[in-house]
């Protein structure tokens, strides 16, 4: 309360949220949406996935931290509205809200344990359940059973050959645990895509309740 926050549009947000986070000069609060945190540049194929922010948090935490610039970037993988801050207001605002510190200490320890999470994920467990696991995590943080992805971007956040993709997603629409077509995936079956998926997926999202 009583911190200005210009609402932006989404044509607004995709201009300008990584130019932002990449100079350290924004932090980006989505809802509800979802973000993608790559390692490194999307340019760079042997990147993948190290988490996830929704609704429940922000992208930027390299603030709460004391740092300057991210070392992460962060890719917007579905619509919806969000909110802007500068760093500065944002340092300021912090400094001054011990509740917002405690918030933000909570959901920073939940986005370090859900990058070490997912990096073991991503070197041990089989595709299907990988794939199982970013589907419902995606899902919770957008709220949505739809979302509006391609199967080439999955295969880019899972480090995944795009034929590896298809013929698992084909895979689970046979088990009619989800629905597919062109730039959309739909969840059909959540109790049935939470047996597939791994157990990471219970370990994290049971680490981000607890915040």
């Amino acid at each position: 309360r009583g911190i200005e926050m210009a609402k932006t549009s989404a044509p607004d947000v995709a201009r300008a949220v990584l130019d932002g986070l990449e100079s350290g000069t924004e932090d980006i609060f989505p809802d509800p949406m979802s973000q993608q945190v790559y390692a490194a540049w999307k340019a760079d194929h042997k990147a993948v996935e190290v988490g996830l922010v929704g609704y429940e948090g922000m992208a930027g935490i390299a603030l709460v931290l004391g740092a300057g610039a991210s070392s992460v970037r962060a890719v917007v993988a579905a619509s919806g509205a969000a909110l802007r801050m500068e760093a500065t207001r944002f340092r300021n605002a912090f400094l001054q809200c011990l509740s917002l510190q405690q918030e933000l200490h909570r959901y920073t320890y939940s986005m370090l344990a859900q990058a070490r999470q997912t990096i073991a994920c991503n070197r041990f467990h089989l595709s299907d359940a990988r794939l199982a696991r970013w589907l419902l995590m995606t899902s919770d943080r957008a709220q949505s059973e739809q979302l509006f992805l391609t199967q080439s971007f999955l295969a880019d956040m899972l480090g995944l050959r795009r034929v590896t993709v298809t013929e698992t997603a084909g895979g689970r629409w046979r088990r009619k645990l989800i629905s597919y077509g062109r730039g959309w995936i739909r969840i059909l079956d959540r109790p049935g895509l939470e047996a597939a998926s791994c157990r990471c997926y219970t370990r994290i999202e049971g680490t981000a309740g607890n915040r």
